[in-house]
């Protein structure tokens, strides 16, 4: 048989500057992506500081502001730490780091999911919120908690590519929220984005965004990942050397 490749030797394989610098863009892009929605909140908690929350849209959560800070907490840190992830240098050269971030990622995912669900219970719909936006957005929590079941799943069998799939996906359920921020807002102030319909239509496309670029990144990584190759004495040859 050939001789395996060590772990460490490939972890030590060094990366070009130019590579390391585009590792970090993604994760960069991301962490802004997951700020989008967390300002739009923390300046919804300011407002009932101020006693601006009788004037303006977030009357409707002054209530309960526990809840709505719980939720920012949760998802912040489920969108932060999910972006360190799709570093590959850091899973490479770090991986105690990524194993750390991965199991507080899983738990603020899930908090983030029953803390939404919370959020739909306490406070009352905005005016553009319809039944079928509620009923998304019950859908969007339970898809995220069961792909964070199903990631957890599959590290515990070892499954490594099953675990970064289901985790991709739960990422892109996430930072939705991001998404649909960037994409709201233009169409807001352009077309005025006011009635439950568009409103409705503009959230959804948020979501089916994301599905899709996570569905292109799992295909890319799967069209990266060199295939187990035979060798005469029936060996299985990958990356990590024959066994």
């Amino acid at each position: 048989m050939l001789p395996a490749m060590p772990l460490d030797a490939i972890a030590a394989e060094p990366l070009s500057t130019k590579n390391a610098r585009a590792d970090w863009l993604v994760p960069l892009g991301l962490v802004a992506l997951g700020l989008i929605p967390a300002l739009g909140g923390a300046a919804r908690l300011a407002s009932f500081v101020d006693a601006r929350a009788a004037q303006a849209d977030s009357a409707r959560f002054a209530p309960h502001p526990a809840v709505l800070a719980a939720h920012i907490v949760a998802a912040l840190t489920f969108s932060l730490l999910g972006a360190l992830q799709f570093s590959s240098g850091l899973r490479r050269r770090r991986a105690a780091l990524h194993r750390a971030a991965g199991r507080l990622l899983a738990p603020a995912g899930i908090a983030a999911a029953l803390s939404g669900f919370a959020t739909l219970g306490v406070f009352a719909a905005a005016p553009t919120a319809g039944a079928l936006l509620h009923a998304m957005r019950v859908a969007s929590g339970i898809a995220l908690i069961g792909s964070i079941a199903l990631g957890l799943a599959a590290v515990r069998r070892r499954d490594y590519p099953a675990h970064g799939r289901w985790m991709t996906r739960a990422y892109a359920i996430g930072v939705a929220p991001g998404t649909q921020g960037l994409v709201l807002a233009p169409l807001y102030f352009v077309f005025r984005v006011d009635t439950v319909a568009s409103y409705t239509a503009v959230m959804a496309l948020g979501w089916i965004v994301n599905a899709v670029v996570a569905e292109k990144i799992i295909a890319a990584r799967a069209r990266a990942t060199p295939r187990p190759r035979r060798t005469p004495s029936g060996a299985s040859c990958g990356a990590r050397g024959c066994v």
